[in-house]
């Protein structure tokens, strides 16, 4: 069998040479550079000439860049750039090369904004294409000042309650299919497919409701369909409503969340004046929400409008964590588990009563911390 050569560059027998010169023991340095003791007192013995040739080289090895032509140009667009983020505006590598042909006329310059020019302006100024968070309007001016309002009236509304009667919820989506939104694909591929069932716009919605004390309420789930499931009885702390638009308004929620949950959790603990923290949903404001819950002395709080993500428990602490478990839960099963297909051989996606039957399992095992 061939032995392959090992092949020293001019950098690593400078450091190895160092390191002799601090440690003045040959066999040291060869143990710790795995190296025969031989070779470190030749290069030991040839100091002068391999710190030679390295500085020729390095000097011969100067990076190019090329000269910023428009540097006062380059530095007022990103400013806009800045501004423009500060706003929450989305900016395209489109939008700065027509702000720079806008700039380069106004000034009389001579600036093509080419592709070129724009991948350089991005690497000078430290700007990397990302993907987008959070979408919604941006908060008032005097957001601080209302979040400390509202933690006030917080403080002020636990005066002759329990954490068990103080209670948040909210409702979310979630879809049949999860793929990830980014994979890893070979270079330069053109087409980067993602196969699915082509579920991925089908959505549960559900709301969850939990008391400060850490109790969990049922699930409410919204299922997109008028006839109920054959031979499918649900967990115990999940109530099914069949609704072929899946979205939660003021008559559905007044029914099945207050009715069918919440009242028959507070009438089993004989609470008095429970509080109720919502957010700014229109089936929350709805008189037919708002007037059903005053008759049955439940107290509620609406969260400052454009602030939920900020002081709202569903949105701060649940959301996130759950939806990370059932995206875990849907990789595992396409991973791993067995799978139905179409006459056409495409894949069926989890199914209803899988995903119902994993929310819940989620929602059970939930950290009440």
């Amino acid at each position: 069998m061939k032995i392959k050569r090992r092949v020293f560059n001019l950098v690593f027998k400078s450091k190895v040479i160092r390191a002799f010169e601090l440690i003045q023991n040959y066999s040291k340095v060869a143990k710790m550079y795995n190296l025969n003791r031989k070779t470190v007192r030749l290069w030991v013995n040839q100091r002068n000439n391999i710190q030679n040739l390295n500085t020729k080289i390095s000097r011969f090895h100067v990076k190019y860049s090329r000269p910023i032509l428009y540097e006062d140009l380059e530095s007022e667009i990103n400013d806009w750039v800045n501004k423009s983020r500060s706003d929450g505006v989305c900016i395209s590598g489109k939008m700065i090369k027509i702000k720079a042909l806008e700039l380069s006329e106004k000034y009389g310059l001579n600036l093509k904004a080419s592709a070129g020019w724009l991948s350089r302006f991005l690497k000078r100024k430290n700007l990397v294409l990302r993907r987008v968070t959070s979408c919604g309007r941006s908060l008032p001016h005097n957001h601080l000042e209302i979040i400390n309002d509202f933690i006030k009236k917080c403080y002020d509304n636990l005066t002759g309650r329990t954490k068990e009667q103080i209670y948040n919820m909210d409702e979310t989506a979630i879809y049949l299919d999860s793929p990830e939104n980014y994979t890893y694909d070979v270079r330069g591929t053109k087409r980067v497919v993602s196969t699915t069932s082509g579920n991925e716009h089908t959505r549960l919605s559900i709301a969850f409701c939990a008391s400060a004390n850490g109790t969990k309420l049922p699930l409410v789930i919204l299922v997109p369909r008028k006839t109920p499931f054959k031979d499918f009885d649900p967990p115990a702390n999940v109530v099914l409503v069949y609704k072929p638009s899946s979205t939660f308004d003021a008559e559905t929620f007044k029914t099945h969340f207050v009715q069918r949950v919440f009242l028959p959790h507070i009438l089993q603990r004989s609470q008095k004046k429970p509080l109720m923290y919502f957010d700014n949903a229109p089936c929350h404001k709805s008189p037919i929400t708002t007037d059903f819950m005053s008759d049955l002395n439940i107290d509620y709080e609406f969260i400052p409008p454009r602030h939920t993500n900020l002081v709202q428990p569903a949105d701060v602490s649940w959301f996130k964590s759950i939806k990370k478990s059932y995206k875990d839960r849907w990789v595992e099963w396409y991973l791993n588990d067995s799978k139905s297909f179409t006459k056409n051989n495409n894949l069926k996606s989890p199914g209803f009563v899988k995903v119902i039957c994993w929310l819940s399992d989620i929602w059970s095992n939930f950290d009440t911390n």
